[in-house]
């Protein structure tokens, strides 16, 4: 039985993004919607408002979120800096770029505090071509996929940091013309292990693909007559296949994963900037310049091929479920939120559609007593959807096919000129502005600090949101806790079938603990077969689909609560797991290998990729399997690798050992090893 659930397990496909992150533009699937409970509906210059921080230079990429970091994009001219006018106006091209030196610059800020937690230099130079004084040098939004952090700059390039900040790579190319000097704007998306980056200007157009770990290029494709374009691309994964969307000016573009043309259509307006996503099965397709009669809505279909354009006298085809061709806004994207589609025009109107069939629900209404700049794309959640004008002002929209305007809310418009986009992270809503960024979030009451029980084990358990069921764990703190001193922790990770409540009770696992000072905790892992995330995140085959990304979020989420709550050395936390916890121990460690001061898998069921190891080849670790038991032909080739890596380790192979008995057996050594091994900088 458990043999046939190994090889099961071992078919997880690859991760998904936790919501609980905002990866990229618009968040995950560039939708703009979260699903994140306890987010705030009003806020001000003061209230809710859990820090601000000043952001030096100019920049309009969006910020995002990866657990606990806030990564986010600026260009600071060492010379004078036109100030930008709000709202929709000519005048604003500029045809030679500023002449004094630029900072290209990279931030990564605490997203509890605001503080800075690394920033760094991509490129000091003057920039390479003009932009419109309404653009910027950092309008592209960055990229992460929990491992690295991709910085686009447009023609300055593309740069990779680990998230610890160390520079991995860059790629560049040259810097060709756009319409009148207005510069690019649209960011790169990720898709399984590869970037994708639209560029498209007057001179050579193209998509590019980019292996995402080393930048190296996979393929490049000419964009054959399309010009400048601001539109970020799109990756479809619909029922029929995976798909890059590209809109543009001359045609919309639907490009296969090898870059092979699929299918494209025309009848957009003369300048493209929205974002194009999916729901409902149906993608969906804007552009409305302020100027043209065409301003399009697309709603299509999968499975398209060739030229699917529609006729003048069509709103429909079998590939385009729908089309509203005076509909479309200029700046902003649209947004589908439940069964409905809303349109931010961008003076301030607001229209809303069924997104299934393009039939009108209301509007277009208006949303400010007149005229009205608006170049941020929406977002919704709760119930409300949110719409955010140049001038900081967010207007509350109560979603639903009534129009029903809740609530205003100001920020300071001498200071706060908004083009960017929000981001949502947990119950927080990151708002940039031209200065500064703002974390805004309801304000809770703390419950008043439980004193927790010393020296007994404790059963305990906390709300897990993303699963929405509370989520127990088992505590052990020793008898003479103090919070005025630090303590290291260890986490201490079940096997298949097993149980938090039961690896704690390990013979000797909480003596030792009492005797050596340590605190240990043991998360259940979601349930007694996540697999810690060791074999992938999700499958359509588990139960439920994302499985394997519950049960590493809950680690996760028990780690940070202890971290939390306790008086907890930072350089002395440990991570300990047998049979699937072992796994679970590789797996977390080579993932997250900065928190880390010390491994210990005993009689480890080994994740899928043994290259992965170099990520933690400066982490002591130290081994325990014995020699009858079936996973050690796997361990003692794990342990030749880490031999092979000159790693810091220890492999005890137990004579006679089965499965069970060395992992406890052989406690004494792994606290012994544990105490011999502190990072020397805290994480």
């Amino acid at each position: 039985m458990i043999k046939s659930v190994l090889v099961f397990l071992f078919l997880l496909s690859s991760c998904l993004l936790a919501s609980e992150n905002w990866p990229q533009f618009r968040g995950v699937n560039a939708l703009g919607v979260s699903e994140n409970k306890g987010l705030p509906e009003k806020w001000s210059v003061t209230e809710n408002v859990v820090w601000k921080k000043e952001v030096p230079g100019r920049g309009w990429s969006s910020p995002v979120v990866w657990g606990k970091q806030i990564f986010i994009t600026t260009v600071i001219n060492e010379g004078q800096t036109e100030e930008p006018k709000k709202g929709l106006y000519f005048g604003g091209n500029r045809y030679r770029p500023p002449s004094g030196r630029h900072h290209w610059k990279v931030f990564c800020l605490n997203l509890d505090d605001g503080k800075l937690i690394w920033e760094k230099t991509a490129h000091t130079g003057i920039p390479k071509g003009p932009i419109h004084i309404k653009n910027s040098y950092a309008s592209e939004t960055p990229i992460t996929d929990g491992e690295r952090l991709y910085a686009y700059f447009g023609n300055q390039g593309l740069y990779c940091y680990s998230l610890e900040g160390e520079f991995l790579w860059k790629k560049q190319w040259p810097a060709y013309k756009t319409r009148y000097g207005w510069g690019l704007a649209a960011s790169p998306v990720l898709h399984k292990g590869r970037l994708y980056i639209v560029n498209d200007n007057e001179e050579e157009s193209f998509l590019v693909a980019l292996d995402a770990e080393t930048g190296k290029q996979i393929w490049r494709v000419e964009r054959e007559g399309e010009k400048s374009n601001w539109s970020t691309p799109y990756v479809w994964e619909n029922k029929l296949r995976t798909e890059i969307i590209t809109p543009g000016t001359r045609k919309n573009r639907s490009y296969g994963l090898d870059g092979k043309l699929l299918y494209e259509f025309g009848g957009n307006s003369s300048i493209t900037i929205a974002t194009p996503y999916a729901s409902h099965g149906l993608l969906y397709v804007t552009s409305g310049y302020v100027g043209d009669r065409k301003k399009p809505i697309f709603a299509i279909r999968p499975g398209a091929k060739g030229d699917i354009s529609l006729n003048s006298d069509e709103d429909t085809n079998k590939h385009i479920a729908w089309c509203q061709r005076r509909a479309g806004p200029y700046n902003p994207s649209t947004i589908v939120y439940g069964d409905l589609l809303y349109v931010l025009l961008d003076r301030g109107l607001v229209g809303c559609y069924e997104a299934k069939t393009g039939k009108l629900v209301y509007g277009p209404e208006r949303i400010v007593p007149r005229g009205g700049a608006f170049t941020s794309s929406p977002w919704a959640y709760d119930g409300k959807v949110f719409f955010l004008d140049e001038n900081g002002v967010t207007y509350v929209l109560k979603a639903g096919r009534k129009f029903e305007l809740l609530a205003t809310n100001r920020l300071d418009p001498k200071k706060d000129m908004c083009m960017a986009t929000p981001a949502i992270a947990g119950n927080k809503v990151l708002i940039r502005t031209d200065s500064q960024i703002y974390c805004i979030s309801q304000e809770e009451k703390k419950p008043l600090e439980a004193k927790p029980k010393l020296g007994v084990i404790q059963l305990r358990k906390y709300k897990f949101e993303q699963a929405k069921k509370d989520m127990p764990y088992s505590l052990y703190v020793p008898k003479g806790y103090d919070k005025a001193k630090k303590y290291p922790l260890m986490v201490a990770l079940h096997g298949l079938g097993s149980s938090h409540w039961q690896i704690i009770r390990y013979p000797g696992l909480t003596r030792l603990a009492e005797e050596h000072g340590y605190i240990v905790v043991a998360p259940m892992g979601y349930n007694s077969s996540g697999w810690y995330g060791s074999r992938g995140q999700s499958s359509r085959r588990s139960n439920p689909p994302n499985l394997g990304e519950l049960s590493e979020k809950d680690v996760m989420n028990v780690l940070q609560i202890v971290r939390d709550e306790f008086s907890i050395d930072n350089k002395r936390i440990y991570l300990m797991g047998h049979s699937m916890g072992g796994g679970g121990t590789w797996h977390l460690g080579m993932k997250y290998p900065k928190i880390w001061a010390g491994l210990a898998p005993l009689a480890p069921a080994p994740p899928r990729n043994i290259n992965d190891l170099v990520k933690i080849k400066d982490t002591p670790v130290i081994v325990v399997c014995g020699d009858r038991d079936g996973l050690v032909r796997a361990a003692r080739m794990w342990v030749g690798r880490m031999k092979t890596l000159k790693m810091n380790y220890e492999y005890i192979e137990v004579k006679g050992g089965g499965h069970i008995r060395p992992a406890y057996q052989k406690l004494p050594e792994v606290y012994a090893f544990f105490e011999k091994h502190a990072k020397s900088i805290e994480k």
